[in-house]
């Protein structure tokens, strides 16, 4: 780097200051103001521009970098903040118990930090998280009930909550047509002998082969008709079908199937 003065005369080291309110270096033995063209600046004598606009941009950037961290962390809270409202309006429309809420909140935030998050709707994963945390946890609500109440494809439920399965190595516990059998009737108000009767009929058409292929609710369903009907309790099957959510063709299509092998 070179500094002159007026072209005949030369300032001397020790006596160069640099005026920071006017960016100037000036010769304090004759007042004039050094331009930066042909003296030759030994090391370590002042603070020349180039380290300060140095020190500035390091000083920029890493205010920049700060801010960086601050936007994503609150962009990180933010979602969080929607999700736990979304968990907390999904567990309580199907009336699930606080335990399910919390662990499915947990369930949520390893999946984020897993990056499961990423290209995928909040409410999609808060959804599968409500699903695994009752298969892990044996509560019942049925995949239709959790989709409905959700707005979220049950297939988009399945596949999503088996890739949070996968990721946090869960393993959910398969839903129990007995236990859809006891929520069903309970939603219809029947008797004890009903179900007595349905959860008996399930355990003789697991032993045919009878249920592979068919959901649990589906399952469920069909045998309280039968149930009923060998009961001559006058419930219909579009009744029932409304309750577990599932198609009256279906019930019907099962039950007689049930009903010719045992």
């Amino acid at each position: 780097m070179t500094l002159a003065i007026s072209m005949s005369e030369i300032c001397s080291h020790d006596k160069i200051i640099y005026d920071e309110e006017r960016g100037e270096y000036i010769c304090t033995e004759t007042g004039e103001v050094l331009e930066e063209r042909a003296f030759y600046q030994k090391p370590g004598i002042l603070q020349d521009k180039e380290e300060r606009k140095v020190s500035q941009k390091n000083k920029t950037l890493q205010e920049i970098e700060v801010r960086r961290k601050e936007k994503r962390l609150s962009t990180r809270e933010r979602y969080l903040k929607y999700a736990v409202l979304e968990l907390k309006r999904l567990t309580s429309v199907l009336n699930l118990p606080s335990s399910v809420q919390e662990q499915a909140l947990i369930i949520y935030k390893k999946a984020v930090v897993k990056g499961l998050l990423h290209g995928r709707k909040m409410e999609e994963l808060v959804t599968a998280s409500v699903y695994i945390a009752c298969r892990t946890l044996r509560v019942t609500r049925t995949l239709d009930e959790i989709a409905n109440y959700s707005k979220v494809d049950k297939r988009r439920i399945i596949k999503l909550g088996g890739l949070i399965a996968n990721s946090l190595n869960i393993k959910p516990h398969p839903v129990d047509p007995k236990d859809l059998v006891v929520k069903f009737a309970d939603e219809l108000k029947l008797e004890n002998e009903i179900v007595k009767e349905a959860l008996e009929i399930i355990e003789k058409a697991k032993r045919t082969g009878l249920l592979f292929g068919k959901t649990p609710a589906n399952i469920a369903a069909s045998a309280i008709y039968l149930s009923c009907r060998q009961h001559k309790v006058k419930v219909s099957a579009r009744k029932i079908a409304l309750v577990a959510d599932v198609a009256v063709s279906s019930i019907m299509h099962t039950y007689s199937k049930i009903a010719k092998m045992i």
